[in-house]
């Protein structure tokens, strides 16, 4: 049966609506005096959409209605249900006797046995905790109760300074535990060195009453000096330092109420082992009854619409709106393969136009895709990457796709990619193997140019050396040639002074085309 738990704030909530629509659908026939001019622009929804004014005030209306149908809490009442309390009264003892200042255990025994409470505390889901702190004599920190925070609040407030004899008594606690737990078989947690008390007496006492005695041993087996307050240590009658260790037969007591015991640990394990046993020995007490009414909530289905009409009503593209709401209705998947956003769009249109690089840009702004919808999103930027024979980005991205979507179509064009990157690799070696070979080979021929030019000069050089040699020789020999021949000439002359025909002078070396005289 569905009814409304606040029906009185349905009815306020409504007429508020009708006010704010009434208020809207009249905008142009009076002047406003609800809103500010900017948000009464804004509400009076006088730019033009799919919806035309009326249609947006009704829309906006039935936002306003399911908003306060929400707020009236409908649920279905499945009628009356009883709640049942159960769990152990657990009386917790803590030894504040002056042997538990000493610090052989960080910071001190009493400091670390409040900590190790305080961790059984958060633990324990419905027991009934109880704490006694005992020294001569006994006194109760907590009554039996499952309020954590008392507890807790309880033990922060715990000053120890006012308790003046802190002598220790184990047996001082029993007569608080039979108070305190009204459980058949009671069950005591002690934390303590047990370093002085009648021991024996306590395990009699405990089985006469149905105490279950589960032990803490706050202390390390080789002890420490105590504290005396006043800068010093506590001393014998001899003046000796008083060293106070763990007692074993606080142990044995435990054990022989049928209880447990555990040895100080730094981590919880200790106490967290003790009630994990307490739990297991002891039978869960039912602490009381309670009858409540069983609803089950259904505010989210009218708030849930309440907000799809207020989005429609105020946005200015409910047709584009239609497409982003159906992502809350659908799988994203679903989602992805049927509707295009922006970007898109202007990815396939860069794509089919052959402009690869806008389109791996478009394809990358788009966010908010998971599964099918990123693998097809990775396997786009690959191929855009592929058509730009960018073979390693396209081998990337496929692989991306193929990590979020077993695909035939993007495992063959991974293969392709790879093929064509292969390709890609041996024709750059190849032309790096052939830009050596051309630039070895073009180092030789200067060097062969070099040499060659190097030798044509050496022998253009002697060249010019030798023909200035034979000038010269040339010059001296016509020198002699004419000298000789001039005497022999004049000598005739003046044997015979008529002319005579002289022998022919040989041509001197290096001279062409010598005439005769």
């Amino acid at each position: 049966m569905i009814k409304f738990l606040n029906p009185e704030i349905f009815i306020v909530c409504f007429f508020i609506a009708l006010l704010v629509a009434v208020s809207l659908f009249f905008a142009k026939k009076s002047k406003n005096t609800i809103f500010s001019q900017e948000v009464f622009q804004k509400l009076s929804f006088e730019n033009k959409s799919f919806f035309n004014t009326k249609k947006r005030v009704a829309v906006l209306f039935l936002a306003l209605f399911f908003m306060a149908l929400s707020l009236a809490r409908p649920v279905i009442d499945r009628g009356e249900k009883e709640i049942v309390s159960k769990g152990t009264e657990i009386v917790i003892g803590l030894d504040i006797s002056l042997s538990m200042d000493a610090k052989d255990i960080y910071p001190t025994r009493l400091q670390a046995s409040l900590n190790k409470i305080k961790k059984l505390i958060d633990e324990s889901r419905n027991d009934k905790i109880a704490i006694v702190a005992f020294a001569e004599n006994s006194y109760i920190i907590s009554p039996m109760t499952n309020d954590k925070k008392i507890i807790n609040y309880l033990i922060d407030s715990l000053d120890i300074s006012r308790f003046e004899n802190r002598s220790s008594n184990v047996l001082a606690v029993i007569e608080a535990t039979k108070m305190l737990s009204q459980q058949e078989n009671k069950v005591l947690l002690v934390l303590s060195d047990g370093d002085e008390g009648e021991l024996k007496e306590l395990k009699d006492e405990a089985l006469k009453n149905n105490i279950t005695i589960y032990g803490l041993g706050m202390a390390d087996k080789k002890g420490a000096p105590i504290s005396d307050g006043q800068g010093g240590y506590v001393k014998d009658k001899n003046g000796n330092i008083v060293i106070s260790g763990l007692n074993p037969d606080f142990e044995k007591i435990a054990l022989a109420s049928g209880g447990a015991y555990v040895d100080y640990r730094v981590s919880n394990d200790d106490i967290l082992a003790l009630y994990k046993q307490i739990k297991t020995d002891a039978d869960d007490k039912e602490f009381e009854k309670e009858k409540i009414r069983d609803y089950i909530e259904l505010f989210y289905f009218p708030l849930g619409v309440a907000l799809v009409m207020m989005i429609l009503a105020f946005h200015s593209l409910p047709s584009r709106l239609l497409a982003v709401l159906v992502l809350f209705l659908i799988p994203n998947d679903a989602f992805s393969a049927s509707f295009d956003f922006k970007e898109m769009k202007e990815a396939k249109e860069h794509y089919k136009a052959n402009r690869f690089d806008e389109a791996i840009k478009s394809y990358e702004a788009i966010d908010g895709l998971d599964g099918e919808a990123l693998a097809r999103k990775f396997y786009n930027i690959g191929n855009a990457h592929y058509k730009l024979q960018d073979y390693q980005k396209a081998v990337e991205n496929y692989e991306k796709s193929l990590e979020l979507k077993d695909d035939e179509d993007a495992k063959h064009n991974l293969e392709l990619a790879k093929k064509e990157l292969k390709k890609q690799e041996e024709k750059k070696e190849k032309n790096s193997k052939d830009d050596k070979e051309d630039k070895k080979e073009e180092k030789q021929k200067k060097s062969d140019d070099s040499q060659k030019k190097e030798s044509k000069k050496q022998e253009n050089d002697k060249g010019e050396k030798e023909s200035s040699e034979d000038i010269k020789q040339s010059k001296n020999e016509r020198e002699e040639i004419s000298d000789e021949e001039e005497k022999k000439w004049l000598k005739e002359l003046d044997k015979n002074p008529n002319p005579m025909p002289l022998k022919n002078i040989p041509t001197p070396k290096g001279e062409k085309n010598g005439k005769n005289w």
